[in-house]
């Protein structure tokens, strides 16, 4: 794939490569493990394969739709679901 310009983050350094999840084209500076550090921040820490859209209620992991299940009002992720933590 041919990078041509800055980072789209630091826009300091030239692109070297594309995060799979949102597309920026980004340095190697900007990049930890395959994602930009943008994503890396809101990554799911269950799978780690996509971004969190909420927070378990019980430990406070950043989890995805995913890896979480509702139950009453509360978010549980799946780690604190399987340990019967709730």
């Amino acid at each position: 794939m041919n990078f041509s310009g800055n980072c789209e983050i630091c826009e300091k350094e030239a692109a070297e490569a594309e995060c799979f999840l949102c597309k920026r084209v980004i340095c190697k500076n900007c990049l930890a493990e395959n994602v930009c550090i943008i994503c890396n921040e809101t990554l799911c820490a269950v799978c780690k394969k996509q971004l969190s859209d909420r927070a378990c209620n019980i430990c406070g992991l950043l989890v995805c739709e995913d890896c979480s299940v509702k139950i009453n009002e509360e978010t549980i992720c799946l780690n604190c679901s399987s340990k019967g933590r709730f």
